[in-house]
């Protein structure tokens, strides 16, 4: 004898196909004339949209990636996965910020990532110590980057100067031997970026800036470059 129950749905499965993101996928391709980074209304509020070629990532706008919740202050609540994975997620919030310029919201996301690695005692670290020193160097650098881009829009050089500044003092605090090398080349990139930063030829702004451009772009300071690049470009919309 046949049984005529109708099976329930295991709680992974979609029967009625509603959570398949393929058709968001075919108008949202990748390629260099869409955008791979997007905002959206979600029925949580405002949230970003990463492409990427797996798929798509999409993440709250604000306090935890996601679900949107408050951030706690400390790290004593999180263990080294969960350290590594939220600290993951904002690096990976902060980047998608810089690709839509908003460049305040991408150093937000940074001093998060380095103060909940700032905040444990390394000693608390265990195995993790190397992988989160390396997590809270490359925060550091990109916190630079966007206050240094964000004041350079500002006309607000000192304000650059200072945000290099603190990224150094706090490159200085990583004592890990794993992150040596990403110290020592974070060092490199920020004296060079503070060099370059600070005027030292006569004559135009715009000829000045477009030297110190082409100087960027020779040594490989690709952050400086883009940090100079904006420059440049508000004085043509200016």
């Amino acid at each position: 004898m046949s049984d005529s129950r109708q099976r329930n749905p295991h709680p992974s499965e979609d029967p009625s196909g509603s959570w398949d993101i393929g058709p968001i996928l075919r108008e949202w391709p990748l390629g260099d004339d869409h955008p791979a980074v997007r905002l959206i209304q979600s029925d949580r509020g405002q949230a970003i949209q990463i492409r990427i070629d797996a798929g798509l990532i999409q993440l709250a706008c604000t306090g935890m990636p996601e679900s949107g919740d408050a951030i706690p202050e400390g790290a004593a609540w999180l263990d080294e996965a969960a350290m590594r994975r939220l600290g993951g997620l904002l690096l990976q919030r902060a980047q998608a910020w810089m690709q839509v310029g908003r460049l305040a919201a991408a150093a937000a996301d940074c001093d998060h990532v380095v103060r909940l690695v700032m905040s444990r005692h390394p000693r608390s670290w265990g195995h993790a110590e190397e992988s989160l020193q390396l997590m809270a160097g490359s925060a550091i650098l990109l916190r630079a980057r966007a206050l240094a881009s964000e004041a350079v829009r500002a006309r607000d050089s000192r304000a650059a100067l200072a945000a290099i500044d603190h990224a150094l003092a706090d490159l200085a605090k990583l004592e890990s031997p794993g992150a040596a090398a990403l110290v020592g080349h974070g060092e490199r990139m920020l004296h060079g970026m503070r060099g370059m930063l600070v005027p030292r030829l006569p004559g135009s702004q715009r000829v000045e800036l477009e030297a110190r451009l082409r100087s960027a772009i020779a040594a490989e300071n690709f952050e400086l470059a883009a940090i100079l690049r904006d420059e440049l470009r508000q004085l043509r919309d200016a």
